[in-house]
């Protein structure tokens, strides 16, 4: 039922203060820089590691129309096109550090998915190969972390 499901997967967080005679308020220094250090690396890690996903997502959905698109025999439908641009949104609010790149890139792609209309880019050969050629464009100007995506 609805109650277990949300039974089993319930959870909470609350913050608490730290009680005078824990044991870690008398660690020395050296372990709470450790510790410290630890925390930061693994959270630096996670980081890296959502923003390479964000532009994993962004890569692989881009790089589908394009391929798509760029083949005039091959068939495609609406929800190619939508869902494309439906991504793009999406990590535009999912993009919690602000990447300015991610976001235009995003935008550089909302901006040329909504150019025409799935009807149009199956009967009009020029806009097919110009939304193919800049699909194709922003795939390759992708970069995260120095490197390509790829």
């Amino acid at each position: 039922s609805q109650t277990d499901i949300c039974t089993y997967f319930n959870t909470s967080l609350s913050f608490m203060p730290v009680p005078t005679n824990d044991f870690r308020v008398d660690l020395p220094q050296a372990v709470l820089d450790k510790m410290r250090d630890g925390l930061t690396d693994h959270l630096n890690n996670v980081h890296r590691q959502a923003m390479a996903e964000s532009w994993r997502q962004l890569h692989d959905t881009i790089k589908a129309v394009g391929d798509r698109l760029s083949d005039p025999d091959a068939r495609f439908r609406a929800a190619l096109i939508d869902n494309a641009r439906e991504t793009c949104a999406l990590l535009k609010r999912l993009n919690y550090s602000n990447d300015a790149e991610l976001n235009k890139m995003c935008g550089e792609a909302e901006a040329f998915l909504s150019d025409y209309t799935p009807e149009t880019l199956r009967n009009d050969v020029i806009a097919r190969e110009t939304t193919a050629r800049r699909s194709a464009d922003l795939v390759n100007r992708m970069t995260f972390n120095g490197g390509n995506v790829e």
